[in-house]
């Protein structure tokens, strides 16, 4: 599929420093994250608990919705570990999220670490949203050339992609498999079985999991208190949010947000 246009349609990026040597994360993000290890080095698995390590400079990339198991591991001589990581929304054609099309490697190649660095930095320090934009674009161009274009997808697959996007687009509604099929003209066992059929889940449980993940990002993002963020993503029930929150990422929405602010910023 050729490239006609490349949409920023969210960012965010910053810099902090950790002091707890092996402090774990569980998380997804709605986002694509691309985070560095300037001092130190993350211990980083996709999708599996096996973890790589980035070393220091290192720079990993973790695609939306994909579950990130995150070990900060601290410089054994200065005993912290200073990070910095940008959180992109890309949509490409006016319809695709970036991670629909390309396929990228967990770990960045080493001879565009240096690079990275300078990009993210920029971003974190400037205020100026065209100077930020055109740095946000030299780094999607290094993603999309360090990417694997995804084969072109059936129909039932893209399909399947564009119940993905309304979902995400609309996760703060209330959102049924019934209204799935009315939207899309589908019978709700054809909605069922796409969705076990291509996404492993049903369709209840893919919507938590775009809520929790949208969750998350509130979380490290914002200072929304947790009934708000609640609210904000489609529960009515606070402790509801709270226990699927835990059951997904192993710890509470408090505790989760407690350990990112257990870094200070520089």
């Amino acid at each position: 599929m050729d490239i006609r246009t490349i949409d920023v349609e969210n960012y965010h990026a910053t810099e902090a420093v950790f002091i707890e040597d092996g402090l774990f994360h569980k998380k997804s993000l709605p986002v694509l994250s691309v985070v560095q290890s300037v001092e130190g080095s993350y211990a980083i698995g996709i999708d599996t608990e096996r973890q790589v390590q980035t070393g220091t400079m290192g720079v990993f990339i973790a695609p939306p919705e994909k579950i990130q198991y995150i070990t900060h591991c601290v410089d054994p001589v200065t005993q912290v570990m200073r990070a910095q990581w940008i959180f992109l929304d890309v949509i490409i054609n006016g319809y695709y999220r970036i991670n629909d099309m390309f396929e990228f490697p967990v770990l960045l190649p080493g001879e565009y670490q240096s690079k990275v660095y300078e990009i993210i930095k920029n971003v974190t320090a400037n205020k100026n949203i065209c100077d930020n934009l055109s740095e946000i674009y030299q780094l999607i161009k290094i993603l999309i050339d360090i990417s694997t274009p995804k084969t072109v997808k059936s129909k039932t697959e893209m399909l399947v992609n564009e119940i993905e996007n309304y979902i995400r687009n609309h996760y703060s509604e209330k959102i049924t498999a019934t209204q799935i099929s009315e939207h899309f003209s589908l019978s709700v066992p054809s909605v069922f079985k796409y969705f076990k059929r291509f996404l492993g889940k049903s369709p209840a449980n893919f919507i938590n999991d775009v809520r929790l993940s949208q969750a998350a990002l509130f979380l490290e993002t914002t200072d929304m208190p947790i009934s708000s963020i609640c609210q904000e993503i489609g529960f009515d029930d606070t402790f509801y949010f709270s226990r699927l929150f835990k059951i997904k990422y192993g710890i509470s929405p408090s505790i989760y947000r407690k350990q990112i602010q257990a870094s200070f910023s520089e």
